[in-house]
């Protein structure tokens, strides 16, 4: 028997993953909640403000040369 996905569960490996520079995994762990609750506010507002983020920093890291060479994204 599968347990049954939480999208609190999802919330909160996101922001875990986003604290730990792993961008790949949260964004992967807020659209996941966003499909478990389409409806859900709460997960569609923290997965708009990631991505918004996540924008910023891709802008600043192609914009500053010595960012390209120690950051990942």
């Amino acid at each position: 028997d599968a347990l049954p996905i939480s999208v609190c569960s999802l919330l909160m490996c996101g922001i875990l993953a986003e604290m730990d520079g792993r961008y790949e995994d949260a964004e992967t762990f807020f659209e996941g909640a966003t499909c478990v609750n389409p409806r859900s506010v709460v997960a569609w507002t923290l997965f708009g403000e990631f991505r918004v983020k996540l924008d910023v920093r891709r802008k600043h890291v192609t914009n500053c040369s010595p960012c390209m060479i120690t950051e990942r994204i």
